[in-house]
């Protein structure tokens, strides 16, 4: 799993999720910083995502929280699905759903998605040349949080004051 952040003159920037294939695209940004910023704190939610089981009368990315990662879990013939959505902009997005017939049980496809919204946390990030992107791109507690370095050859000089 990685994250590329994407950002040139002609387009404003965004960020991919991949894990072999695009998995999501977020919305676009007016400023590189504004990207950053937002999947700092995407990716900082997805460690705790709330749990929400649809009892399927309403559209499950209505479930979704302004603040949270949100889960929605769904019984379909016998077998547990789930969906993983976060409001951009007031607009609930789908970042991933899972179907598929291993799920037996709630607590199965709870802990399905813990791992991937944990593969998620754990992601490197990297720019759209696939350099991974230094910690001064990242507030500090961030950088520290996630163990993101200062990749240039200078960076054994520098010493945080904080």
């Amino acid at each position: 799993m990685k994250i590329v952040v994407r950002q040139n003159k002609d387009v404003p920037p965004y960020w991919e999720l991949i894990n072999d294939n695009l998995l999501f695209v977020s919305p676009a940004f007016e400023h590189g910083d504004d990207c950053i910023e937002a999947l700092e704190k995407f990716t900082t939610l997805i460690k705790t995502p709330v749990f929400i089981e649809s009892d399927g009368k309403c559209v499950d990315e209505n479930l979704a929280s302004e603040n949270s990662v949100t889960v929605v879990l769904r019984e379909i013939k016998s077998c547990w699905v789930w969906s993983l959505f976060y409001v951009f902009d007031d607009k609930p997005a789908k970042i991933y759903g899972f179907t598929g017939d291993k799920n037996k049980t709630k607590e199965q496809a709870q802990s399905d998605a813990q791992l991937f919204c944990d593969l998620i946390y754990k992601a490197k990030i990297y720019d759209g040349y696939n350099v991974l992107i230094s910690a001064s791109r990242f507030s500090l507690r961030y950088a520290r949080e996630h163990g993101i370095k200062d990749i240039h050859p200078s960076s054994k000089f520098y010493k945080p004051l904080f």
